[in-house]
């Protein structure tokens, strides 16, 4: 989107959809887990959740799994290549 660009914003977009909001439970985890497993290995997850009861209380799980398979956790910087899915 020109506006985007000729302010300076950029757009990211995710590649993991957890479907925390569907689920409302564990099941998310597995989802995003499966999603996980199938992702390119040059592609780096960025990973949809919502701050939600259900979410919050099975995020350590999510968590576990990603630190114990060496995904590294970080912050979105400028000088990234946005993930977009349009």
């Amino acid at each position: 989107n020109k506006f985007l660009e000729d302010n300076c914003y950029k757009m990211w977009d995710w590649n993991i959809d957890t479907r925390d909001w569907y689920f409302g439970d564990l099941r998310y985890v597995a989802s995003a887990i499966s999603q996980l497993k199938n992702l390119g290995n040059n592609e780096a997850p960025v990973i949809l959740i919502h701050d939600r009861v259900a979410t919050v209380e099975y995020l350590p799980e999510l968590l576990d799994y990603l630190l114990a398979n060496n995904y590294e956790f970080g912050t979105l910087r400028k000088e990234m290549k946005p993930v977009q899915l349009y």
